[in-house]
């Protein structure tokens, strides 16, 4: 969802709702927004118990940054954490996909073949994120990549030529 301000500027939110009985319901703005900045691109760890998402809220290194929250077994939330600069730049990072024990994300401040690329870095980011690398990667804007769950075919979004809309 989005909020508009009074400048114009639109902000994103998450929200969350339930599944119950073959329909969503209960939907809920999450804590993690706020009327002053954006919050987006969530993604769930598998075991449910970390959320992983874009924001350009204030203290971060610059641009968007990806975060992480903890929720505890009653889908409360813990304090926002910033993933840090083993992952966050001045730039933009944005659009995070797990795929097993690898986390992928786009971003425009670290070195690459143009635009946004594709990086990704161990879940435990305690190395710096490297470039997924010219499969991946173009002199285009490729951002939003998405695996099948135990393979190694997924999908790319980008702005490269050659495609249906361009």
């Amino acid at each position: 969802n989005r909020t508009a301000t009074t400048s114009g500027l639109v902000h994103l939110k998450i929200y969350r709702a339930y599944w119950k009985n073959g329909l969503w319901s209960d939907r809920e703005e999450l804590p993690i927004n706020d009327n002053s900045y954006s919050t987006g691109h969530p993604i769930l760890s598998k075991d449910g118990k970390t959320l992983y998402f874009v924001s350009d809220r204030p203290g971060g290194f610059g641009g968007s940054d990806i975060y992480s929250v903890a929720l505890d077994a009653n889908g409360r939330f813990g304090a926002v954490k910033n993933l840090g600069a083993n992952i966050n730049t001045e730039g933009n990072e944005m659009f995070p996909w797990i795929s097993g024990d690898l986390f992928f994300f786009a971003s425009n401040g670290r070195p690459g073949f143009g635009g946004l690329d594709v990086f990704v870095a161990p879940i435990g980011f305690e190395v710096a994120a490297i470039n997924a690398g010219t499969v991946i990667n173009t002199q285009a804007d490729d951002f939003a990549v998405s695996f099948f769950e135990d393979s190694k075919f997924g999908f790319v979004a980008s702005n490269r030529t050659g495609g249906k809309g361009g």
